[in-house]
């Protein structure tokens, strides 16, 4: 057998434990392992004994789960990239591969931890310092993961190990058409780890400390996290799925279509799932949850959650815009430079300290000041990005 088929053969297969580990990741352990086991909790769905239902396991779980979000969104998203960028001769490629490997094995880690030590006093104890600031030494811990999870996070592991040594024998990372010039490689996953690491948790853990300024604003934020939005299509989701769902479009069109996307297409992009977001919005509004009655009989209460709702939306519709753009303009970058990395972890990190400093400072404001202020960032960083890209 000739050299080159013997190269084709191992980039093949390098394709196929990618599309093997997304599998994994998606139907052997899934994005909802945590998510399912507290809503459950809280609905009352779990029958293992009154011991189960404990504030103690359920914030345990919260926990876990705020820490896996980041870990298997990462891990999903350059899997799949790595998988798209194998066939579509992607640049950076090589990038999304190591990657994807290093979280898919600390995935499939966590997952193992996760089920090992779910009883484990510990770390319920740590969990209930975060959330509760104490803990009641009398606590009884359940298991609840499944043991399918135990099998899928091993799985992950092996998969994972022999991939990382298939991709080296391949010789992709030395390969021209998968390397990406000099380091805009990291254009392709920067997004997600931006998105995933201030959207849905720095940006999170700081309005629920500055909700916490008044006992109003708490009661607003939990109302609007737990029942008004809560488990609501779209409102729900973690911000990271925007950007992976904006990506593999984007992968897909330049890759299947081989089409050299322009800098307008982030624009076109962008619009189109900001007017997605819009048209959840005025479905939502049109049939809001109903709170009078339900949760509250004072009207000051109810009316004050309707604004804050309000300004939940503008922010949501605003954060829509402003991470699509950022994926699909990274993405485009990476193939043809039209600007530095450095410029781009300059508006990134600009915006995660901004939008931190600015949350914990209009907290005193009350909640719909910080989704007011929120949007405002998103405004201006959007903006900042488009001068970037369209003026180089």
């Amino acid at each position: 057998m000739k050299k080159n088929q013997i190269v084709l053969i191992r980039v093949v297969s390098v394709a196929i434990l990618m599309a093997a580990l997304a599998l994994i990741l998606i139907f052997g352990a899934g994005s909802t392992v945590f998510t399912k086991i507290i809503k459950d909790l809280n609905n009352g769905g779990v029958t293992s004994g009154a011991s189960a239902v404990s504030v103690y396991n359920l914030v345990c779980y919260k926990g876990m789960n705020a820490i896996y979000q980041i870990i298997f969104g990462i891990a999903l998203f350059t899997t799949i990239v790595g998988f798209a960028g194998v066939f579509f001769r992607i640049k950076g490629t090589d990038i999304c591969l190591n990657t994807a490997i290093i979280f898919d094995v600390v995935t499939g880690v966590y997952l193992i931890l996760a089920y090992v030590l779910e009883k484990n006093k510990f770390m319920h104890k740590v969990f209930a310092k975060i959330y509760l600031g104490e803990f009641d030494t009398q606590f009884t811990a359940v298991r609840l993961i499944k043991l399918h999870v135990l099998i899928a996070g091993i799985l992950l592991i092996l998969v994972s190990l022999l991939a990382s040594a298939i991709v080296k024998s391949s010789g992709i990372p030395k390969m021209a058409i998968y390397k990406a010039e000099s380091n805009l490689g990291w254009l392709l996953i920067i997004p997600l780890f931006f998105t995933s690491l201030i959207f849905d948790v720095a940006r999170e853990w700081a309005i629920r400390i500055a909700s916490g300024y008044s006992d109003v604003s708490g009661q607003l934020y939990d109302i609007l996290k737990d029942y008004y939005f809560g488990d609501k299509f779209l409102f729900s989701m973690p911000k990271w799925l925007i950007v992976f769902v904006a990506s593999v479009i984007t992968l897909f069109i330049m890759g299947v279509l081989r089409i050299h996307l322009k800098r307008i297409f982030a624009v076109i992009m962008g619009a189109v799932f900001t007017a997605a977001a819009l048209i959840r919005c005025v479905v939502f509004w049109m049939n809001p949850p109903a709170i009078f009655g339900t949760l509250s009989y004072n009207e000051n209460v109810c009316d004050m959650t309707d604004r804050a709702g309000a300004a939940y939306m503008i922010c949501f519709v605003l954060d829509i815009f402003f991470i699509t753009i950022l994926a699909v303009l990274c993405i485009i970058c990476a193939q043809k430079k039209f600007f530095e990395l450095k410029n781009i972890l300059i508006i990134t990190i600009g915006y995660a300290i901004i939008s931190i400093a600015a949350i914990l400072i209009l907290g005193f404001g009350g909640i719909s000041a910080i989704y007011a202020g929120c949007g405002v960032i998103d405004v201006i960083a959007s903006s900042a990005l488009l001068y970037l890209a369209y003026k180089s």
